[in-house]
């Protein structure tokens, strides 16, 4: 096996269960240790890791966009789609700008408008609204959702459409992009 792996194992054990994003750091403790490499990742279930820990570290390597790391973790068993605990993997990758991570997720089943328990946002929405991304990861983001079939007219939990809230934060590309409600047109 990989030097460290047990190691890996016992760290996510230790410290998954956040469901606020405070444990990034652990998360990118797993990356360190694994260096990014799939294989790494699926010999953590024979060290006992859970799916729900797994999970969770899968939200991580979406937060810092590690493709290759969240590949390795989704085929071990952790969920593209999220679970009970936190936030969807999905609202992580769209809130940093990470479509590279926003594609894998979806390949791999992650519902493009689910609703995160937690803010009752869409990935379209939380992707809108961010302000941890670059402007051009923003829009790349915003456009991998509307083409996987991202329902930009589910209102958020102020009652706007993503299009208004766009507008609002003086987001001209997205406000491009994004279809018009029916009571925004002229």
């Amino acid at each position: 096996g990989v030097e460290g792996v047990a190691d890996v194992a016992d760290q996510l054990r230790v410290h998954a269960g956040g469901t606020d994003g405070a444990h990034l750091g652990d998360h990118r403790f797993v990356h360190h240790r694994l260096g990014g490499v799939e294989a790494h990742a699926i010999e953590l279930v024979a060290e006992g890791v859970g799916v729900e820990d797994l999970t969770e570290a899968l939200r991580g390597a979406a937060q810092i966009g590690d493709v290759v790391l969240a590949r390795g973790l989704i085929n071990a068993g952790a969920l593209p789609g999220g679970d009970e605990r936190g936030e969807p993997p999905l609202h992580r990758a769209a809130w940093h700008g990470r479509a590279a991570a926003a594609r894998l997720l979806l390949d791999a089943g992650a519902d493009v408008n689910s609703q995160a328990r937690s803010h009752g946002l869409t990935p379209l929405q939380v992707a809108v609204r961010t302000g941890h991304a670059q402007p051009a990861a923003i829009v790349e983001t915003v456009r991998l959702l509307l083409d996987a079939g991202a329902d930009a007219l589910i209102l958020d939990r102020d009652g706007r459409w993503p299009r208004a809230t766009a507008r609002s934060l003086g987001r001209g590309a997205l406000v491009a992009m994004l279809p018009a409600a029916a009571d925004e047109r002229p």
